[in-house]
């Protein structure tokens, strides 16, 4: 590829480039994973005006403790873990988890730390209006939107957001009641994360951010096995 002349992108997040080296695209410029020192050949014009990147994930960050990456590792096969991970989605990228655990919120916004945010992605489902909320699908393919406190009368609206986010480049989270009905488009998850024989607070502690720059640093090289 010509890197003089870049390849306009819609979205934020990884792309591959013709000779299969994936490229980080967040803010002004994009970077590789394996000290490729050529610029990307790519540049991100987002569909909706106004709207940046909302991910500054740290991709050159030291690799963590050994402690921290053994027990990332025991629980990357936790279905909640494994789609809030800040890799691109491989399905129709739309799930459901139920609030059956106090914790269950602060977990979301604990595993959202991953993919870096500037700003809040988990967001309780009330204070939304869908049709603004809805272009955040379109921003990253590695940053997940959360929307908790969802109720069986939030049926209509989360059919909406679900068949929007199936098409879109962002994995999107919905977590509520247990009695909610599940849209087609959404597939209902569990996860092991809470409870756990492991103190929340202890799990809290964690280096999430940089837990996700190392598990997107392993999925840029072709190295993460899922």
């Amino acid at each position: 590829m010509n890197y003089m002349s870049k390849q306009t992108v819609s979205y934020y997040g990884v792309h591959w480039d013709p000779e299969g080296i994936a490229f980080l695209e967040q803010g002004k410029v994009g970077g590789n994973a394996i000290g490729w020192r050529k610029p990307s050949p790519f540049q991100v014009q987002l569909p909706t005006k106004g709207h940046h990147c909302n991910h500054q994930i740290p991709l050159q960050a030291p690799i963590p403790n050994l402690t921290h990456t053994a027990f990332f590792d025991s629980i990357l096969d936790d279905p909640l873990v494994r789609v809030m991970l800040p890799i691109p989605k491989t399905d129709t990228g739309v799930y459901f988890v139920a609030e059956t655990d106090p914790n269950m919120v602060e977990l979301l916004v604990m595993l959202s730390t991953m993919s870096s945010p500037i700003f809040n992605v988990v967001s309780p489902m009330w204070s939304i209006d869908p049709k603004v909320w809805v272009k955040r699908l379109y921003n990253s393919n590695i940053q997940p939107q959360v929307l908790h406190g969802v109720r069986p009368a939030d049926t209509d609206k989360m059919v909406d957001l679900a068949q929007a986010a199936a098409t879109s480049p962002s994995k999107l989270i919905f977590s509520g009641s247990e009695d909610v009905v599940v849209p087609r488009a959404a597939k209902r998850i569990t996860t092991r994360v809470i409870p756990s024989n492991r103190d929340f607070n202890e799990i809290l502690a964690l280096p999430w951010e940089s837990l996700g720059a190392y598990v997107l640093r392993k999925y840029m090289r072709r190295e993460l096995e899922l």
